[in-house]
């Protein structure tokens, strides 16, 4: 669901020269697992903000390699 214009966190990290890592998709079941105490990211492994978190997570950890 987009429900902020897109676009705004590119530009703001090309102005500011530090990396866009990604975004991730709205899904009401995020705040339903965070509301349930579970990991979002373990019970739903297959969904497109599952997927968005962990390449996020790749890029940090690639970033971090020295």
């Amino acid at each position: 669901i987009e429900i902020f214009k897109t676009g705004g966190a590119e530009k703001l990290a090309q102005e500011y020269e530090v990396a866009f890592l990604g975004k991730v998709p709205i899904d009401p079941q995020i705040v339903q697992a965070g509301d349930d105490g579970k990991p979002f990211i373990i019970y739903y492994p297959e969904s497109k903000p599952a997927a968005a978190f962990t390449t996020i997570v790749d890029r940090l950890t690639e970033m971090l390699k020295v």
